[in-house]
């Protein structure tokens, strides 16, 4: 098989993939997140390596509740170097499709409605070019499609692929990990795993691929594979609380809303707080939530 063909059977395997894991459901905290991982890890079963090799496929439980698990799937070479290709698989909600969210899993018909919406009314700049990507064949929408169910699709491709060369050299860990979009449980649980799971089948983990989509800053067309070093999820948050007046005394009390703008104002997307690595900078924080813990006016 030449390399072409084989990167045409990759791809196409990768898009079949990505296609088929959007439209398993899997909202962070669902019942749907924790039926993932069993659709995944039979599915992964049936594949012709695993069929030969069903203990190095595994699952790892997640932290608190509810119960979730990892999917672990290992492929073994020569040798003992790892190299672990990593991804999560829970989602954001369904519930900004409005209309269309009984169809936010189904790729394609979700796209035709998108474009049939979208050719039906006057649109923005950004609309326009939403309608004239989707009309080109290019793009396809769906809960989860980008975020990362392609991702997890293109690390099981490699996967594939390598577990068909004749001569294997190394090993390659292809882990799927939910709870990504809120606290992480997943990964936190699976890295406590990972010494474990090192010794059990004697590897020598030497590198990770995060399988996560990233954006270029520039235009895009020069596209990103991979990057260098690490990074880390960080998420501080601050409880802030008043003391309750009348609206019509003010200096008679102090306004939680007013202590929690500054702090927004003096962290959010602030570049000094930016890191640098290997001549690159990583994005600011960003303020991904604030709010009201009070259900009115009282």
């Amino acid at each position: 098989m030449t390399n072409d063909t084989a990167h045409a059977i990759a791809t196409e395997r990768t898009r079949a993939l990505s296609l088929l894991m959007t439209r398993w459901p899997s909202v962070t905290g669902s019942p749907d997140e924790a039926d993932f991982s069993q659709k995944l890890r039979a599915h992964l079963a049936e594949t012709p390596y695993f069929s030969r090799h069903p203990e190095q496929l595994f699952t790892v439980d997640s932290h608190g509740e509810p119960l979730t698990r990892s999917v672990g799937a290992l492929v073994r070479g020569s040798g003992r170097r790892t190299v672990v290709l990593a991804g999560h698989f829970d989602t954001v909600s369904i519930a900004n499709y409005g209309t269309l969210a009984p169809l936010a899993c189904d790729p394609e018909p979700l796209t035709e409605a998108l474009v049939k919406e979208l050719e039906s009314r006057p649109l923005n700049a950004a609309e326009t070019k939403a309608l004239k990507d989707f009309e080109s064949g290019d793009f396809i929408a769906g809960r989860g499609l980008l975020d990362m169910k392609s991702g997890l699709a293109a690390g099981i491709a490699a996967l594939e692929r390598f577990a068909g060369l004749e001569i294997k050299e190394g090993n390659i860990l292809f882990v799927a990990t939910p709870d990504e979009e809120n606290r992480s449980r997943g990964m936190r649980s699976l890295r406590n795993a990972l010494p474990e799971i090192s010794r059990r089948f004697d590897l020598d983990i030497v590198g990770g691929i995060n399988l996560d989509a990233s954006s270029c800053e520039r235009d895009g067309e020069e596209g990103r594979a991979v990057y260098l070093g690490s990074i880390g999820k960080f998420a501080p948050f601050a409880f802030v609380i008043g003391r309750p007046t009348h609206a019509g005394y003010p200096f008679n009390g102090t306004s939680a809303h007013r202590i929690s703008a500054e702090i927004v104002r003096a962290v959010d997307t602030v570049p000094e707080l930016s890191d640098e690595a290997f001549g690159e900078r990583s994005p600011p924080p960003v303020c991904l939530e604030a709010r009201d813990i009070r259900d009115g006016y009282d």
